[in-house]
């Protein structure tokens, strides 16, 4: 089949569709034994009176949250390096709190934009391109505060930047419902991986490429099924390393699974960009820093990250055919290469 740019064009928009259906809430764990029950609570909590009742729950305690987040990863961090004081700890708190006002803001308005009573009867209709306005909303703020916080160009200060929103999402969403938790935890989310996953750079790098569109289509089949990879990864990571434990806890603790998912889906976007960039420096300059600061911090031997690196590479290639994978095939290795416990 001969590749056009308008097939270019429609597929980098698919693939922008893709990246955004990531964020969409996962309400079937809370349509249980309950289900009249839960259908009832979920259009209360997403209703307009719902939805500022949420937003009004979070301010209140969005600033504590923050400043408590920051002592928690300047603990975590104090022994790495000496990137962090308590001054910039209350800075970065107040940046943190900045970007969470703008999601809280957003999250609030759209219970004002239903087009009809279908939709209000749907509290995901339209999440997608909530979520692709939400990224816009999102760019000035975060840009301000990577102007503030990472502007020293010192790679490890992403880490505590990074950590910090994670913390203070999970603070935040403790003192919300499982259905709040479902429908603002994907904002935040949002948030969170725009921190330090280029999600958008790679449908804006793919939106404004010239290149015949084999990459495009192949990340698009990718990064829907990015969520299953790094599900996949988990499982087998488990069983080859069974007594795995961090500071962070033992496999018991679900924020362990979290977490991983979250780092496994970060892994996957880093190779997808070198695909597009068709360079390796995306996971030499930018990610390999990134994994340096956090992952010893924490108590995460690098051994247990060559082996799932590995484990990752070995999933992506089983789901490609021979002509797909000589695509990846360069980035993947560069990918184990660099990861690898001899290094």
């Amino acid at each position: 089949m001969m590749v056009t740019r308008s097939t270019v064009e429609f597929s980098a928009r698919s693939l922008s569709r893709s990246w955004a259906s990531r964020y969409l809430p996962d309400l079937s764990a809370l349509m249980s034994e309950q289900a009249d029950l839960s259908i009832a609570h979920l259009l209360e909590c997403s209703s307009d009176f719902g939805r500022r009742r949420t937003v009004e729950q979070v301010q209140r305690h969005l600033r504590i949250c923050c400043e408590l987040a920051g002592l928690e990863v300047n603990q975590l961090f104090s022994g790495s390096s000496n990137l962090v004081n308590l001054a910039k700890v209350r800075q970065l708190a107040k940046s943190v709190e900045a970007v969470y006002e703008k999601v809280l803001q957003f999250y609030e308005q759209q219970s004002n934009i239903k087009q009809n009573l279908a939709d209000s009867l749907n509290p995901v209709s339209g999440w997608v391109p909530e979520i692709e306005a939400l990224s816009i909303e999102l760019q000035p703020v975060l840009y301000q505060m990577q102007q503030q916080h990472l502007a020293d160009e010192d790679p490890r200060a992403i880490g505590f930047v990074t950590t910090q929103f994670h913390f203070s999402t999970q603070m935040i969403l403790k003192r919300l419902n499982p259905i709040e938790k479902a429908l603002l935890g994907s904002y935040f989310q949002l948030a969170e991986e725009q921190v330090c996953t280029p999600w958008q750079e790679i449908c804006e790098l793919a939106n404004r490429s010239d290149r015949a569109s084999r990459e495009v289509l192949l990340i698009e089949q990718l990064l829907s099924e990015g969520n299953a990879i790094a599900q996949a990864v988990c499982e087998k990571a488990r069983q080859q390393f069974p007594q795995f434990k961090s500071r962070r806890g033992s496999w018991d603790n679900v924020q362990i699974t979290t977490s991983m998912k979250r780092d496994l889906n970060m892994f996957q976007c880093y190779l997808w960009l070198c695909v597009l960039h068709q360079d390796l420096s995306p996971i030499t300059v930018r990610l390999l820093p990134l994994c340096l600061m956090v992952f010893p911090s924490v108590n995460i031997s690098w051994e247990f990250i060559d082996q799932t690196v590995r484990l990752l590479v070995e999933e992506v290639r089983s789901r490609l055919t021979q002509n797909q994978w000589s695509i990846v095939q360069p980035y993947a290795v560069g990918l184990i290469d660099t990861f690898s416990v001899q290094q």
